[in-house]
C-alpha cells in the first residue's frame, strides 16, 4: 500500500487538492468527532455505499468498534500523537463484515494545531477470512483429537512424533517417564515390530500408495499389558500444513479378544462335532434353501459341489422309504405342533448306504410369529442302527431258543404231568365218584398253565411273515387271540398296498400288533379289541385299540419295556409310536411311519 502525502506540517488548505487529485487509493479526511469531510473514489467502491451517504457521516457509526480507541483519536487531534496504525477494523454493512487495515496521519494549519486527520485503508477480509478459517480449522481439529476416542498420531518421516491426541493416554495409559523423544515404534511387539516398519517404510517411501487401512499391531500399555490397536496411515508429508505421516487408531483389544475365544470355541465345537460324528446345518424356512457344514461333506464324502447343483439335494440322496415321514416331521415342527423336529433316515454316500440322525428346531421367527431359520444338526448312527440291527437279531436267537426249549422242555413235561393225572383222576372216580374235586381244581390249573406255556412260545417264536401275507396273518392272529384267550379282536386291513412293503417291515409291523396285543390281555386285563391298519396317503397307520385299564409305563416294569421295545420297532420302521388313553376308558397304541415307495431295497449300511 502507498505511504500517504505526509501533510501533518502543511496547512488545511493543502488537503483540498487530494479531492481534486482523487488518488486511486481508498482516502478520507475525517475532522473533529471523526466526521468524514471527504471520501476517495476508491475507498467509496471498497465501502460499496454511495457519497452521499458516507459524507458529513460519523467515522463511528460505520466501525462502531473504533469507540474503543477515542482516546488515541482525541491525542491525535490534540498533536500528542504523530500516528495511528490500526491493523485491523471490521466494517459491518448490509451485506456482512469487511474487514480493513487503516493508517491515521494529523494535518495541521499554519499555526500547527492539528485540523484534521487523513486516512488510508486497505481491504484485508480475504487476508482475514483466510486466517479465521484456518484457526477455525485448527480449533476443530483439536477439539475433536481431543476429545475423540480414537488416537490420532501426526510422525515424520523417520517415525518422530510430532503430535499426538489425548486418546493415546487414555488407551495406552499416561507416561509415568516422560521422555524427550517419542518414535511411533516404541513400545510395539516384537512380533509386530518388523512388520510395522516395513509398512511405515512402504507408505513413506511411495506417495502413491497414499492410504494403508486397517493396521494392526500390538502395543504395551504402561500397566504392562499388551493392547491390540488399529490404524489407518495416511502419507500427508507434501502437505504444508501436515508434513507427516497421520496415524489415526483405535483400541480393538476387546474385539481381537472374543475373536480368539471364537476361534477356541469353534475349534471346541469342531472337535466336538468330529468327535460325536455329527454336522450342524441351517435352513432357511422362508426360500427353502439348506446350508450344510463342511463337517457333513466330510461325513458323508458327497461332493459339496454336487450337492449345491441339485434341485432338492436333501430329497436326491435320502432313501424314498425314509423322505415322507421327515417331511412330515419338519412340516409339523414349523406348524409348531411338535417342540423340535427329529428323523431318522437313511442317506446314499459314495460309502454305501449311512444312517442319520437330524434334530433341529426353528431359532428365528418375523414379527408375526412365522419361522424364517431353522437350524440343527446331523449326526451319523450307522453304528448304533447296524448295532440294534445285531441285538434285534440276537433277541430273535433268544427267543427263538427259549421258545423251543418251552416247547420240547417245560410245556412236555407239564403235558405228560397233566395226563398223568387225568389218568389218577379216573381211576379216583372210579372209586370214590364225588371225591375228587380237588383234583379236579388241580387239573384245570395245570391245564391253563400248558395254555399259558403254549402262548408264551408262540410269542417267543418270531414270526415268519412276508409282505403278501400280512394282512391274512394278522387276521389269524385276531382269530387266535379270540379263540383262546376270550379277548374279542376285530382286524381291518387295507390290502392294496402288501406288496410295497419289505419282508423286514412285514415282520415289524405283525410283531407290534402281536406285542400290543398280548400287552392289554397280560396287563390291562383287556376283554376287546381293535386292529386297524390302513394306508394314508403316502404314510402307513397302524393302531391297536383296547378296553383295559390304563396303565403307568414307569411303575409297571414289564409294560414299560414292552412299550419300550414297540418304540424300538417303530423307529426301525422309520415311524413313530403315541399311546394315548381314551377318556371313558381304554388305550390306543397307534404307529405313523413312511410307506415305502419301491418294492425292492437292496441297501448296504454303512458302519462306522
Amino acid at each position: 500500500m502507498n505511504e500517504p502525502v505526509d501533510a501533518s506540517h502543511r496547512p488545511f488548505a493543502a488537503c483540498h487538492r487530494l479531492e481534486d487529485v482523487d488518488p486511486p487509493i481508498p482516502m478520507l479526511i475525517l475532522e473533529r468527532e471523526l466526521t468524514i469531510r471527504w471520501i476517495s473514489t476508491a475507498a467509496v467502491k471498497e465501502l460499496g455505499l454511495r457519497t452521499d451517504l458516507l459524507v458529513g457521516r460519523s467515522w463511528y457509526d460505520l466501525f462502531p468498534e473504533s469507540r474503543a480507541r477515542r482516546s488515541d483519536h482525541d491525542a491525535l487531534f490534540r498533536g500528542e500523537l504523530a500516528r495511528l496504525d490500526l491493523p485491523r477494523i471490521r466494517l459491518t454493512l448490509g451485506c456482512g463484515s469487511r474487514y480493513f487495515s487503516l493508517r491515521l496521519r494529523p494535518l495541521k494549519s499554519a499555526d500547527g494545531s492539528v485540523e484534521a486527520i487523513v486516512g488510508v485503508g486497505e481491504d484485508i477480509t480475504a487476508q482475514v477470512e483466510a486466517e479465521l478459517s484456518q484457526r477455525e480449522s485448527e480449533e476443530r481439529f483439536r477439539a475433536m483429537s481431543t476429545h475423540a476416542r480414537d488416537m490420532v498420531v501426526i510422525s515424520s518421516k523417520d517415525g518422530t512424533v510430532t503430535f499426538e491426541s489425548e486418546a493415546v493416554e487414555r488407551i495406552l495409559g499416561p507416561r509415568l517417564t516422560p521422555r524427550p523423544v517419542i518414535s511411533i515404534f516404541d513400545n510395539v511387539h516384537p512380533d509386530d515390530l518388523v512388520r510395522t516398519r516395513e509398512i511405515f517404510e512402504r507408505l513413506v517411501a511411495d506417495p502413491a500408495v497414499g492410504v494403508l487401512h486397517d493396521i494392526e499391531l500390538r502395543k504395551r500399555h504402561e500397566d504392562g499389558s499388551w493392547r491390540w490397536l488399529q490404524f489407518t496411515a495416511t502419507n500427508l508429508l507434501d502437505l504444508p500444513a501436515v508434513r507427516g505421516i497421520v496415524l489415526n487408531g483405535r483400541d480393538v483389544s476387546d474385539r481381537k479378544r472374543i475373536e480368539t475365544q471364537l476361534r477356541h470355541n469353534e475349534l471346541q465345537l469342531a472337535t466336538a462335532m468330529w468327535a460325536s460324528q455329527t454336522a450342524y446345518w441351517s435352513a432357511n424356512v422362508q426360500t427353502d434353501t439348506l446350508e450344510m457344514s463342511d463337517r457333513f461333506f466330510e461325513m458323508t464324502g458327497i461332493d459339496r459341489a454336487e450337492w449345491d447343483a441339485a434341485v432338492e439335494p436333501w430329497c436326491t440322496w435320502v432313501h424314498a422309504d425314509d423322505a415322507p415321514m421327515g417331511c412330515a416331521r419338519y412340516r409339523a415342527h414349523l406348524a409348531g405342533r411338535t417342540p423340535e423336529f427329529e428323523h431318522e433316515y437313511r442317506m446314499r454316500t459314495p460309502k454305501g448306504w449311512m444312517w442319520l440322525l437330524d434334530r433341529g428346531k426353528v431359532v428365528e421367527r418375523d414379527s408375526d410369529g412365522n419361522p424364517v431359520r431353522m437350524a440343527g444338526v446331523t449326526t451319523d448312527i450307522s453304528s448304533r442302527k447296524s448295532l440294534e440291527r445285531k441285538i434285534v437279531e440276537a433277541v430273535n436267537r433268544q427267543q427263538r431258543r427259549l421258545s423251543h426249549e418251552l416247547h420240547d422242555g417245560l410245556a412236555q413235561q407239564l403235558t405228560g404231568i397233566a395226563l398223568l393225572l387225568e389218568t389218577a383222576l379216573a381211576r379216583r372216580r372210579q372209586l370214590t365218584p364225588d371225591g375228587a374235586s380237588d383234583l379236579d381244581a388241580i387239573a384245570l390249573q395245570l391245564r391253563k398253565a400248558v395254555l399259558e406255556i403254549q402262548t408264551l412260545v408262540q410269542e417267543l417264536l418270531p414270526a415268519s411273515i412276508q409282505r403278501g401275507d400280512l394282512g391274512p396273518a394278522l387276521h389269524a392272529l385276531a382269530r387266535q387271540v379270540t379263540s383262546s384267550f376270550g379277548m374279542t379282536v376285530d382286524c381291518v386291513t387295507d390290502d392294496t398296498f402288501w406288496q410295497q412293503l419289505t419282508d423286514e417291515a412285514a415282520q415289524l409291523l405283525y410283531q407290534i400288533v402281536q406285542h400290543s396285543l398280548s400287552l392289554a390281555r397280560r396287563h390291562r386285563g383287556a376283554m376287546a379289541a381293535t386292529v386297524s391298519l390302513r394306508r394314508v396317503g403316502a404314510e402307513l397307520n397302524l393302531m391297536i385299540a383296547d378296553n383295559g385299564s390304563r396303565f403307568d409305563p414307569d411303575r409297571s416294569v414289564p409294560a414299560g419295556l414292552a412299550l419300550r421295545q414297540l418304540a424300538e420297532r417303530a423307529q426301525m420302521l422309520g415311524g413313530d409310536i403315541t399311546v394315548e388313553h381314551a377318556s371313558d376308558g381304554g388305550t390306543s397304541v397307534s404307529v405313523r411311519c413312511p410307506l415305502p415307495q419301491s418294492t425292492e431295497h437292496n441297501v448296504s449300511i454303512v458302519t462306522t
